[in-house]
């Protein structure tokens, strides 16, 4: 397995700019530092968002340390951490981090996988001084050597693992669990998922779990990070006096690297469940992570980015093949990464995973072989290395000009995976710097062959893995081993045509509209913005602001959408943001769009909702005209494309065959019954494959011309780093140009309303894993305010706290209750409160009669 990583790193030697590289410099913006004890700390004063701070605890302590009769301790142990610790008895912690308005399940978190146990407490209030501070390092200490573990404790946190189980058995984890003994032969790997098993969660002692968190819980696996609007010193000097006085235990306990075994035949395994909406089919090319010292090398970061330049362009070319029509597979994309999708560290892979329609999976894995064998055998072409590398240079340096506005919560995610992954943090500066010099020095024809080579470095006929996720139905019948081993050896042995880039070398607009101009501006002084009148009538709010250095972000809308429209096209106006757009605009398909965008920050859309047609979007400062250019195409050219419209049918009937093998779906479904009859426009945003048959393309068309035909009434919003001597000028150029048909407009009140009174279902589905799901609406009339936003949220607030407390922390009953309370202004002032969760069929009523018993009293 070695193989691989000498012949890669042979290759990269081969170009001068890398022959004498070294370390990676830590980011001297952080202070990164080790205790006596063994503890790591990272420590960064960072002022975005100004007054907060995020707190991890991260511990190189996960699933696989368990034995076999210790499956999924470590995942409860992260529950207990929330249940009681030395200085915050009885759930305290709740009640001072609520106080301070660290929400629980929001800013207030943790979860644990195979091979780590990360906590954090994110948007703590610093600003309110050092004993907040002080509170929350007290409650990572107590984290790390201070739960309290009662038996109390213990058995009523049983209720809450099952129902986390319960809520999260779906089709891909019961296969996986069938499938990953197979993948990982004779290994951990295979048998360590987090949850781990009900015997275990129901059975094992409160000693067993106290003895597993003495042995793995110790300063030696652990690291505190702390990063917001915080003094280093102070919080570098609290850390020391704190930590340093958890005593490393006398008997070691080593984290012991697991491997994963070479294989010279390809494993290959098919997991189906009867509740699998979809078919998946994944190729994996295994090979050796980078050593440490090579990872955290400058050869580690060229590395990542070579590797990141590879699946860039494939795809890229994956994707083309979605959009033809009879398109073999429904979506295929490629990653480079741990393998089994992440879950070895010790393994990493090149994989390649296809969806595809019912009974299509060996078509779909032999078209994506087929792409694989092209790229091993041909390589990439000049064309799409430059489009890469220009996309992969932009998204660098927007994150260079935004390095002062970085949110601690992304910082505090990188030292993370520095403490657990070895994973580099020279800072941006660095590596932007670092790339944009070897990206200079290394032409793109000097580079091609060098990535060329790597692929076929990565693409093997040994130690390769290849599994399936499908559908149980009867008469289904699945390629076998032998007829997939095939599939794989035919696509590697066969001559396939080189990859033809049809790149389209042109202006995104070919023939300039005729400018318009300003009319009239006013100050808006409540914002601090301008208010342009163009003579088109548009009005164009401006509000230029340093939030980011390097971003515009903009939203154009009227009133009208989708309520002016007949009932009859209600199938088509249903999915008109996805199908109106889906053949590009312009002279540009979708596919030409994305290449003459590579390189550039620019992000808009259009959509048509129920009361709105509204253009979007976000970009760099200086990409604006490109801004400027796909909002007039966007509203005057989107272009008509037979074939793209049958690849995205073709992919909707097929996602959508097996979709209602999901109970939640026809539970949906029914709620949505319940809620508004039969009326054709409040049909939930799952449609049916009858509905599709209904859906009219040249009919969307003409829909979306009509939104946006007459822009008069149109306003416009820009916030962002904008310059008005650079804006004007663009945006008479095209936003000025824009249609004026000065037709005025509102929303149309359809009667769309939830049904009168009190309705009941309940809806008997027989389920691979047994639980009853439950949703409570509440309807009604309310003003559309900001008074009553505001009440809304806090009402929200405020029963996510009591249902936390009542149902899942006393009774055990459920992982969690969901509350979402919206309030519309459209077509009258409404809101909708929904009330959702799952349990055990045994706890339902119970459950339900509480929901009802807080809901009175909080009346």
């Amino acid at each position: 397995m070695k193989k691989f990583l000498l012949s890669l790193l042979v290759a990269l030697l081969t170009i001068p700019a890398m022959a004498q590289m070294g370390p990676l410099p830590i980011d001297p913006k952080v202070r990164k530092g080790t205790l006596p004890n063994g503890l790591t700390y990272y420590i960064r004063h960072n002022v975005e968002p100004r007054g907060q701070a995020e707190f991890f605890i991260s511990q190189r302590v996960g699933s696989i340390q368990e034995e076999e009769n210790q499956r999924g301790l470590a995942h409860f142990l992260e529950h207990m951490a929330f249940n009681g610790t030395r200085h915050f008895p009885d759930k305290t912690l709740f009640t001072f981090l609520e106080g301070i308005g660290v929400r629980f399940g929001y800013n207030l978190n943790a979860y644990t996988s195979i091979e780590e146990t990360v906590y954090n407490v994110s948007a703590v209030p610093v600003s309110r001084g050092t004993g907040v501070i002080d509170s929350v390092l007290m409650i990572l200490w107590d984290w790390a050597d201070g739960l309290a573990l009662t038996d109390k404790d213990i058995e009523e946190e049983r209720g809450v693992i099952r129902e986390e189980w319960r809520t999260g058995q779906g089709a891909v984890m019961r296969i996986y669990e069938k499938i990953l003994p197979e993948m990982f032969p004779n290994n951990l790997y295979g048998q360590r998922l987090p949850i781990g098993t009900i015997d275990v969660i129901n059975n094992f002692t409160p000693q067993e779990l106290r003895d597993y968190y003495e042995k793995w819980y110790r300063p030696d696996h652990q690291a505190i990070i702390v990063v917001g609007d915080i003094d280093v010193d102070y919080v570098e000097n609290k850390i020391k006096e704190l930590f340093s006085q958890i005593e490393t235990p006398a008997t070691p306990s080593p984290i012991v690297v697991i491997p994963v075994e070479p294989n010279e035949e390809p494993l290959i395994a098919i997991g189906t469940d009867p509740e699998m909406p979809n078919t998946q089919i994944v190729v994996s090319f295994k090979f050796d992570p980078l050593p440490k010292e090579m990872k955290l090398s400058q050869q580690g970061l060229l590395t990542d980015y070579f590797l990141g330049l590879v699946t860039s362009m494939l795809n890229t070319r994956l994707t083309e093949i979605t959009q033809k029509a009879n398109a073999p597979f429904l979506v295929a994309q490629s990653t480079v990464g741990g393998y089994m999708m992440g879950i070895s560290k010790s393994m990493n892979a090149f994989s390649v995973y296809a969806v595809s329609r019912e009974g299509g999976m060996a078509e779909a894995f032999r078209a994506a072989m087929n792409e694989v064998a092209r790229l091993d055998q041909h390589g990439f072409t000049y064309g799409e290395l430059e489009r890469a590398k220009a996309a992969h240079l932009s998204n660098l340096e927007r994150r260079f000009n935004e390095r002062e506005t970085t949110r601690n919560v992304l910082f505090a995610r990188q030292y993370s995976n520095n403490f657990l992954d070895d994973e580099p943090i020279p800072g941006i500066e660095y590596e932007f710097q670092m790339i944009s010099q070897i990206s200079a020095m290394l032409p793109t024809e000097h580079l091609l062959p060098q990535l060329n080579m790597l692929v076929q470095q990565l693409v093997s006929d040994e130690n390769v893995a290849i599994f399936g996720l499908a559908t149980e139905k009867e008469g289904l019948v699945y390629p076998t081993r032998e007829e997939l081993l095939s599939i794989f050896t035919t696509a590697m042995e066969t001559p396939q045509e080189p990859y033809e880039d049809d790149a389209l070398d042109e202006p995104l607009i070919t023939q300039m509209p005729t400018p318009g101009r300003v009319t009239s501006t006013r100050n808006v002084d409540l914002f601090e913005a301008k208010e342009f009148t163009l003579s088109n009538g548009i009005k164009v709010m401006v509000k230029p602001t340093d939030f980011k250095s390097d971003e515009i972000r903009f939203v154009g809308t009227s009133l009208g959408g989708n309520s002016l429209f007949n009932d009859s096209d209600v199938a088509t106006f249903r999915v008109l943001d996805d199908i109106a757009t889906i053949g590009g605009v312009g002279n540009f398909s979708r596919t030409n769009l994305a290449k003459a965008l590579a390189g550039k920050q620019v992000s808009v859309g259009a959509s048509v909702s129920d009361d709105y047609e509204s253009i979007r979007g976000n970009g760099s400062p200086r990409d604006l005209e490109t801004i400027m250019q796909l909002i007039y195409l966007y509203a005057t050219a989107p272009r008509f494309d037979q074939e793209a419209f049958d690849a995205w049918f073709a992919q909707q009937q097929a996602l959508l065959q097996n979709l209602a093998l999901n109970p939640m779906v026809a539970f949906q479904d029914t709620l949505y019954t319940r809620l508004y009859g039969d009326q054709p426009r409040a049909i939930p945003w799952v449609f049916k494959p009858e509905d599709m048959e209904k859906i009219d393309y040249k009919k969307a068309i003409e829909l979306y011309n009509d939104r946006f035909k007459d822009m008069s009434d149109f306003t416009f919003t820009f916030v962002g780093n904008i310059e008005e001597e650079t804006f004007i000028p663009l945006m008479e150029q095209y936003i000025a140009s824009l249609p004026n048909l000065n037709r005025k407009e509102s929303h149309k009140d359809n009667n769309v309303r939830p049904l009168i009174g009190i309705r009941q279902a309940h809806f008997n589905r027989e389920m691979q894993t047994v639980k009853t799901s439950i949703v409570k609406a509440y309807t009604g009339d309310a003003d559309y305010t900001p008074e009553n936003v505001l009440r809304f949220q806090m009402l929200n607030q405020i029963l996510d706290l009591i249902f936390t407390e009542e149902i899942r922390e006393k009774e055990g009953g459920t992982y969690g209750v969901g509350v979402r309370i919206t309030l519309e202004r459209y077509p009258i002032g409404n809101f909708t409160t929904l009330i959702m969760f799952d349990t055990d069929p045994e706890l339902a009523e119970n459950l339900l009669s509480i929901v009802y018993r807080e809901l009175e009293k909080l009346a």
